[in-house]
């Protein structure tokens, strides 16, 4: 698998108080991420568009959280917010051409079996977004391994001017082995050795250099 195959879609940033979530990214960057409406598994989300060195134009980060009725009415344990309410890099998710050899050879690298899903996101100005996605792999508060997704005839949520440039995305493994082909498939995403598994960032905004440490993240 080979970066040509895959492109970087958006960085997810799970919390159990979403609001806080917002704030806090807002009071550091300078830019408030914009509401994007409520998943058909129960999560919530808003949405702040990238720019960056290797990656298309239609990428973003996507805060996440529980929705009004909170973790206990979540249908699917995705990003491990049924259990863990800790601010965190959560995971990511790739597109390619091919959704379904795309998932074949992450399973051949090590990844659970997940088999592809048809999902929907109701926007605040009633749009319906649906898309096609080997989803993370569930119970995980830190998913390495990438997701996979195809937008089919959706609207992209992140095609929009941006005021964030990612500089990068480093994902740490302890022993990275085969799993680098996995996890490095779209520039900027760098793979490192570390003690741990974990995800971290660093952006640009209007405030400066801004990473997850920054932002209060778990293991940034």
């Amino acid at each position: 698998m080979t970066r040509t195959d895959a492109q970087l879609d958006h960085i997810v940033i799970a919390s159990g108080d979403l609001a806080d979530l917002i704030s806090t990214f807002e009071r550091v960057t300078g830019v408030r991420p914009t509401p994007g409406g409520r998943h058909d598994v129960g999560t919530v989300n808003a949405l702040v568009p990238l720019t960056g060195e290797g990656t298309a134009r239609r990428t973003y980060l996507e805060f996440i959280g529980p929705g009004p009725d909170g973790p206990e009415a979540l249908t699917r344990d995705s990003f491990g917010l049924v259990h863990d309410g800790r601010p965190r890099i959560a995971g990511y998710a790739v597109r390619t051409p091919d959704l379904d050899e795309t998932a074949r050879r992450l399973r051949v690298a090590g990844r659970r079996p997940e088999d592809p899903q048809l999902q929907s996101r109701r926007r605040p100005d009633g749009s319906l977004l649906t898309w096609r996605l080997v989803p993370p792999q569930t119970g995980e508060s830190v998913d390495c391994f990438p997701f996979v997704i195809d937008w089919m005839d959706s609207a992209h949520p992140a095609d929009a001017p941006s005021q964030v440039h990612l500089v990068g995305l480093t994902v740490t493994l302890p022993s990275p082995g085969p799993l680098t082909r996995a996890v490095a498939l779209a520039a900027p995403v760098a793979v490192e050795r570390g003690p741990v598994p974990s995800l971290s960032i660093a952006l640009e905004t209007p405030r400066g250099r801004v990473t997850g440490t920054d932002l209060g993240l778990l293991g940034a």
